[in-house]
């Protein structure tokens, strides 16, 4: 655990939440024909919220990590 921090730890989380719910999305590929539309759509609106809340993050983090050497470099 030294070699990770807490924004990386929560990049992480949120990295295994969107896998999961590919799975999910993977499953209802599978099942296509009895699968409910509703249930789909919101299948694929949560993954694109977790996708979207990742790559939010990262750009975040990588903003707050530039801002700080610039900031310590003088």
């Amino acid at each position: 655990m030294d070699g990770i921090d807490f924004a990386g730890l929560k990049l992480k989380l949120i990295g295994s939440l969107v896998a999961v719910s590919g799975i999910k999305l993977l499953s209802y590929s599978l099942e296509i024909d009895g699968a409910d539309k509703d249930n789909v759509y919101w299948a694929i609106v949560i993954n694109l919220v977790f996708v979207a809340t990742g790559v939010l993050f990262a750009l975040s983090e990588f903003l707050h990590a530039k801002a700080y050497t610039e900031n310590h470099k003088k």
